[in-house]
């Protein structure tokens, strides 16, 4: 092999390795940074999260509750996993019972509602004495 020859391939082997060295230490540090900024942001979600936990804890426990069980159920229903065909008719109940409450909620209940009340009194409920339309209001002249 010629020296030109023995040159061109050391000179080759060099970028070679300077291109791999630098791609190595551009990959570590654009990790590095990734993962801090990974970090710093779950620290600010879980700051977020603890605020709001101790301003409406009860209604984001609850929320939460309904997110975790609806998953189950659809999880259930679509037979999704081992062993869920067993399951699958169970969680096919629990959705459908909800729907059908949602459905009762929206379109029956107003319904009864309805019909209970057709013949309440159409009177004003009000019980302010300076309310014109209240059985209770007075004669009270405009100073």
């Amino acid at each position: 092999m010629s020296f030109g020859r023995k040159l061109l391939l050391v000179f080759a082997l060099t970028v070679f390795l300077c291109v791999g060295a630098v791609t190595w230490i551009v990959t570590a540090i654009t990790r590095r940074a990734f993962e801090q900024a990974n970090e710093e942001q779950k620290a600010a979600l879980i700051a977020q999260f603890r605020h709001e936990f101790s301003r409406r804890g009860d209604e984001i426990a609850h929320r939460v509750e309904n997110i975790a069980a609806s998953e189950a159920a659809t999880r259930m229903a679509l037979a999704i996993g081992r062993g869920s065909e067993e399951t699958a008719p169970l969680g096919r109940a629990v959705i459908g019972g909800l729907f059908a409450a949602t459905l009762a909620t929206l379109f029956l209940l107003p319904t009864v509602f309805g019909v209970v009340q057709k013949n309440a009194s159409l009177k004003s409920p009000s019980l302010d004495p300076e309310d014109a339309n209240s059985p209770f209001a007075q004669n009270v002249e405009n100073a």
